[in-house]
């Protein structure tokens, strides 16, 4: 009986790939792999055609919208097991990590239980970085102020969860997973963090291209879907911490335009105008941010402490959370006696 099944969006990464499936075949558990191929190159889908495993499905999206919610949907609706690990194709899951899972999900009565995972450059254990603090007061209120507390492969689903959820959005393309999360948690999906948990899988941080961290034309259109998917939600949300913090997305969305995309004026007005559109928010407000942008937009380039002094100002106006700051993700070591013990079993496990 199959007790887990790992899902796997793939594209164009099948060298990636091999080495996250080697990981995944070290597990210590019954459990199959579903890869669903979103559109890779005929070379590269016959590469991932030659994997060879004992539970071991490929699968290739056919129709409907691209992007990885798609892929993971397909794969959790066609899985066989009743916990579901979804697995990104470049990263690598620890030995220890579906038998770790499996041992916690028997003695728990929880939607969804969220593990801690680590980052890594060329091989597991060469960085003693977690994803993320999974500490915190409101993990909720963190997704959705961009400071997401944990990621995909951190969570391990018991099926019934996801469809009560309806699965992964499949109109988000970039910040799906804290989409998802988020809808999760605003919505009552009881997650759990056992104590005690080694981290148990690896999430890469090398020099390679991350699709989802493109400045492409596709993919910041698909960061204004993702705030207005969300608002369709939310909306119905009787916590205005929520509604609040979520509104300020559009804001911060524009200072990231501004800042980091050139000649993106066009693309702020759009946000602008979503943001009008879906929380129609105060004249005081909405006039802040409008002055505050076209000066921004002005001085950005000459007039660099104009610029300053106006989101001095607007600071001074705005809610505080409109200036809410991410996390630094990659500065959040585990302590050093946890990383000595992981390190010794991963070496113990590469000379068995």
């Amino acid at each position: 009986m199959v007790q887990l099944s790992i899902v796997i969006p793939h594209f164009n990464r099948s060298l990636l790939l091999r080495q996250t499936i080697d990981s995944v075949w070290r597990q210590q558990c019954d459990c199959e792999v579903i890869i669903v191929d979103d559109g890779s190159s005929e070379s590269e889908f016959a590469a991932v055609l030659s994997l060879q495993g004992p539970r071991l499905k490929v699968m290739r999206r056919e129709d409907g919208q691209r992007g990885p919610s798609r892929c993971r949907n397909l794969g959790w609706q066609a899985a066989s097991a009743d916990l579901i690990l979804f697995l990104d194709s470049d990263d690598l899951l620890a030995p220890w990590c579906a038998e770790q899972r499996l041992r916690a999900a028997a003695e728990s009565r929880a939607d969804a239980l969220v593990f801690p995972v680590m980052l890594f450059r060329e091989q597991p254990g060469d960085w003693n970085t977690l994803w993320n603090s999974l500490e915190g007061d409101d993990p909720a209120l963190r997704f959705l102020l961009s400071d997401p507390p944990w990621q995909t492969t951190s969570v391990l689903w018991r099926r019934s969860t996801l469809v009560l959820l309806g699965g992964f959005n499949e109109a988000v393309m970039y910040g799906d997973d804290s989409e998802l999360h988020a809808r999760a948690l605003v919505g009552g999906v009881r997650f759990e963090t056992p104590a005690n948990q080694l981290p148990d899988a690896f999430i890469r941080r090398s020099g390679s291209l991350r699709i989802t961290n493109t400045a492409s034309a596709a993919m910041l259109q698909s960061r204004i879907q993702r705030l207005r998917e969300t608002t369709l939600w939310l909306r119905q949300c009787k916590l205005a911490v929520y509604r609040t913090a979520w509104q300020s997305r559009y804001f911060a969305e524009c200072e990231y335009l501004l800042f980091n995309i050139p000649g993106s004026l066009k693309l702020q007005r759009q946000v602008l105008s979503a943001w009008g559109e879906d929380w129609r928010p105060s004249l005081r407000i909405y006039l802040t941010v409008t002055v505050y942008l076209w000066i921004a937009n002005v001085c950005r380039s000459h007039v660099y402490l104009l610029l300053r002094i106006a989101r001095r100002l607007a600071m001074q106006i705005l809610p505080s959370v409109y200036f809410a700051q991410s996390s630094a993700l990659e500065h959040s070591p585990v302590p050093e006696s946890t990383f000595r013990l992981l390190r010794d079993r991963l070496q113990a496990s590469h000379q068995e």
